[in-house]
């Protein structure tokens, strides 16, 4: 019996080394999730702040967004100017986020409570985000969303 024990605690040590790549990506990808659940709760706020300057770093040059309220497509330069004219929102507060890597490509799925400013009434959004890592850091991509009705 003692002999069985030994030789599964070698077999064990010598398969560890296979095993430590992969808890390397799986800790890389955990902490490039974390990026961009922080990037996606700065990127939210700033609608609520006017960060124009968070949004313009966040956004790639190349972004093309979807809002069902616009009904029409939009760009990094219509987002930095109708987010410098005015910060639509009074609270902004996501109530999920489900965020799934593929190298360096991230894909953020999130609903968010919004409330305008001027009303009490609360719009639930959902939408649907593809990040890239870039030397820079990570740049949204592109983005579509719509409003539920409750």
């Amino acid at each position: 019996m003692e002999i069985r024990f030994w030789m599964l605690l070698g077999f064990a040590i010598g398969l560890a080394p296979l095993a430590l790549p992969a808890l390397a990506e799986t800790r890389a990808d955990a902490r490039a999730a974390q990026d961009v659940t922080r990037l996606e709760t700065l990127y939210s706020q700033a609608f609520v702040t006017g960060d124009v300057g968070l949004a313009d770093k966040v956004l790639a040059d190349g972004f093309i967004g979807l809002m069902e309220s616009r009904g029409r497509p939009y760009d990094k330069r219509d987002m930095l100017t109708m987010l410098g004219r005015h910060p639509s929102q009074a609270s902004a507060r996501i109530t999920s986020l489900v965020v799934r890597l593929n190298g360096d490509t991230a894909t953020a799925l999130g609903a968010e409570d919004d409330r305008d400013k001027g009303s009490r009434r609360v719009i639930h959004h959902v939408w649907l985000d593809t990040w890239r890592r870039t030397p820079e850091g990570w740049r949204l991509l592109s983005s579509a969303e719509i409003a539920l009705r409750r």
